[in-house]
């Protein structure tokens, strides 16, 4: 601040550091459905809390706890990404969507969703 002459002297504060972090987002992975039989299909949706376009979503599986797999890539549009897959063996599967984020925005993994594939 300049000051006023005659009445207030000038002043200068501290220079201050100030770190933005980018923004949390949820993302949401869910299941046309919980249990399916061999040779069947889902449809895997994928959607963050903001609709953009940035970053790539994967989305992986986990059969009887074999660890995590990637399945497929693919950007979001609108936030919304969807994935139609059939299984190749029965098991117990997990699924889930991870989130590279975005320019404003931090990465985002999703709860794993349950999936039962049944022999026919």
């Amino acid at each position: 601040w300049a000051g006023e002459v005659g009445r207030y002297l000038k002043a200068e504060s501290e220079r201050q550091l100030l770190i933005v972090n980018n923004a949390s987002v949820s993302l949401n992975c869910s299941l046309s459905k919980s249990t399916i039989t061999l040779g069947e299909a889902v449809e895997i949706e994928a959607s963050l809390q903001v609709a953009t376009n940035e970053g790539n979503i994967t989305i992986q599986y986990n059969v009887n706890g074999a660890g995590w797999l990637d399945l497929v890539k693919g950007s979001p549009v609108n936030g919304t990404f969807k994935y139609v897959w059939s299984p190749e063996e029965p098991g117990e599967y997990l699924v889930r969507a991870l989130w590279s984020g975005g320019k404003n925005y931090a990465p985002a993994t999703s709860q794993a969703e349950a999936l039962t594939v049944v022999k026919p």
